[in-house]
């Protein structure tokens, strides 16, 4: 009886605890953008094209970076808001005029004797107020080498007067300092879901008139903005920046050269081999061996490749099933889980796989086990490194 009560509890700890969760998109851990091309202009100007996916749904963006050195006039000051408490110290009303904080030494500023503590009360006839006021006046009309007119209170050392108070109006000459700005202009790119979903490639179609500034062709291109680890696309060796140049013998010009080859084969596999033109639905005569798997020829940062792209049902699912303290199993295309424990026998394991990103057409696999009979062996293996325990007593690494 007490058997038929244990297996009872381990039934109603599956049927409470087995949870499935699917999740978006498969993942890749490419995340920084990759650079298509970049060039200096004759004016020193440099550009580059980095190339991003979205985490989320299958569209891609070009980030178009511009790059120069811009010379700016600055004086060498910053300064604060003359707020009511700091009004009240020295006597003065507040909000008429701004603080200065700081003098930068051997500046402009500090060469006809502004220190900190001195109230700038206007600027070339324009009284301040505030500091976001002098800074866009500042901005907006100070110039290289040409004087702009301060006029000055003078305290000095703890808001105290440096023998009393003094009023002055002193030239300002801003000098010019080279400072290294940065515009960057988005460019949507079309993708493809469907690609995405049955191989784990993540495309996007450049058009003819991006080509032409980015590599000087006048040819639309489809490239490889991701590649999800563990899918059909990462095995096949594929990878990120990857040029996607024939697609099973034909030139491949625009997405939909691709979309159409990877979705008949998904046809194929649900028809069982009843294949039908996309366009026209009547039925295509197909050999048996031509159409198992789509053929790609591609050329990419690591060199050219032929890739043989299989389809998968859906890539993304993601599973999470749970029983308490018992079993717990996790898994996605890039990594598995699963840890098992039993009290009676005092036993249980941890094992965990996972693909990682490669940057050649390898794949590259890593997977950790650890055992626990009585507590006393594990073993962990790792990309650079292999360690073996046994008792907790002798521990033996390599890498």
């Amino acid at each position: 009886m007490k058997r038929h009560y244990l297996s009872l509890l381990v039934v109603c700890c599956f049927l409470t605890s087995c949870r499935i969760h699917f999740d978006s998109a498969p993942r890749s851990n490419y995340g920084k953008g990759l650079v298509l091309a970049s060039k200096e202009g004759e004016d020193g100007r440099t550009f580059s094209w980095r190339l991003y996916y979205n985490s989320k749904g299958a569209g891609s963006r070009i980030d178009l970076t511009e790059t120069f050195v811009q010379t700016t006039p600055e004086v060498g000051i910053t300064v604060g808001a003359v707020n009511r408490e700091r009004a009240q110290t020295i006597g003065v009303t507040p909000f008429e005029g701004v603080w200065v904080t700081v003098v930068n030494p051997n500046s402009a500023a500090a060469s006809v004797g502004l220190s900190v503590g001195d109230i700038i009360m206007s600027v070339n006839g324009v009284k301040m107020s505030s500091p976001e006021q002098y800074q866009d006046y500042f901005k907006q009309n100070a110039a290289v080498d040409e004087p702009m007119l301060f006029t000055i209170r003078v305290y000095r050392t703890q808001g105290e007067p440096l023998d009393g108070e003094r009023r002055a109006s002193v030239e300002v000459v801003p000098i010019g300092r080279d400072v290294r700005e940065t515009n960057t202009h988005s460019i949507a790119l079309e993708g493809s879901a469907g690609i995405l979903k049955y191989t784990g490639l993540r495309v996007a179609e450049l058009s003819s008139e991006l080509c032409e500034e980015l590599y000087g062709v006048s040819e639309s291109r489809v490239v490889v903005s991701s590649v999800g680890q563990g899918s059909p696309a990462y095995y096949s060796g594929l990878r990120e920046g990857d040029w996607v140049q024939t697609c099973d013998g034909e030139a491949v010009q625009s997405l939909d050269d691709l979309r159409v080859a990877v979705l008949r084969r998904v046809q194929m596999e649900k028809l069982s081999g009843a294949l039908y033109d996309l366009a026209t639905f009547s039925p295509i005569e197909l050999g048996e061996e031509s159409y198992s798997k789509v053929v790609l020829e591609v050329q990419g940062p690591i060199g050219r490749h032929t890739a043989k792209l299989e389809v998968a049902d859906d890539l993304s699912d993601e599973t999470d099933f749970t029983i308490p303290i018992l079993f717990d199993y996790e898994s996605d295309i890039e990594r598995a889980k699963v840890s098992f424990l039993d009290f009676i026998f005092q036993f249980g394991f941890n094992y965990r796989s996972r693909t990682r990103h490669s940057k050649t057409r390898e794949p590259v696999e890593t997977w950790e086990l650890s055992m626990l009979p009585l507590g006393m062996f594990e073993i962990e293996r790792g990309v650079t490194r292999n360690r073996y325990t046994v008792f907790w007593l002798i521990d033996f690494e390599t890498r």
